[in-house]
């Protein structure tokens, strides 16, 4: 059944076949495919202005509720570059 599956689903033109994005590629906070990707202290990442917003708020980890700052936010290059790499060849994602 599931090589029938992706069979038809490989027939089906561009337009039609499904459009998943990827869970790696999601910002826990907005939902929304992050663009720049920052990582906390304990390895979660998320998209940087999401982030700046809750810390604006509360200053805690949104995961651990520990206390975070802006300061101990690090760019996540590896993920900002799948990101990108992402919506160059997914487009339609963009608006997702």
């Amino acid at each position: 059944m599931e090589n029938m599956r992706a069979v038809f689903e490989k027939a089906r033109s561009a337009e039609d076949r499904r459009r998943t994005v990827p869970g790696w590629a999601i910002d826990d906070i907005s939902f929304e495919v992050m663009v720049d990707p920052v990582i906390t202290k304990t390895g979660k990442s998320y998209e940087r202005a999401s982030i700046m917003e809750h810390l604006r708020r509360k200053p805690t980890d949104p995961l651990t509720r520990e206390p975070l700052s802006i300061a101990d936010l690090r760019p996540n290059l590896a993920l900002k570059e799948a990101c990108a790499e992402f919506l160059e060849e997914n487009g339609w994602a963009v608006d997702w």
